[in-house]
């Protein structure tokens, strides 16, 4: 009887830390969608913002050899001042932070189709080869 009883408590005890570990797992995941979420109104509203200084500008993207999107590889590029300049860097490193943090391949991914895609400037060709890194994984 003592033994069942034992068995009982000992099951039951692994029940609650199983219970215990799900509702982490269930925090961790909403706080990376609310991540995710977040870096996808920032993209949205990055693009936003690109497509006005484009239009605003006059001048395509092709024209001026510029996106409009300030990013450490073509510098201050929408006009921006060496303040505006830093603040790229602290944005493309809170994003490659973000990125490596997801545990979700398929976040990954997204973000390597929009917001590192864009920031990187990523052909096809760099883009399938970041996404086939991340399937690696």
């Amino acid at each position: 009887m003592t033994e069942l009883r034992d068995a009982l408590d000992g099951s039951e005890k692994s029940v609650r830390d199983a219970e215990k570990q799900r509702a982490e797992l269930r925090r961790m995941l909403d706080e990376a969608n609310v991540r995710y979420e977040k870096l996808s109104k920032e993209f949205k509203a990055m693009q936003a913002k690109q497509k006005l200084e484009v239009s605003a500008s006059g001048r395509s993207s092709i024209d001026s050899g510029s996106t409009g999107v300030r990013s450490p590889i073509n510098g201050a590029g929408g006009g921006g001042t060496a303040q505006a300049g830093k603040m790229d860097y602290v944005y493309l490193k809170t994003i490659l932070l973000q990125f490596l943090e997801q545990r979700d391949k398929k976040r990954q991914a997204d973000l390597v189709k929009t917001v590192l895609g864009q920031l990187l400037h990523f052909d096809k060709k760099d883009q399938e080869r970041w996404i086939a890194a991340i399937s690696a994984k």
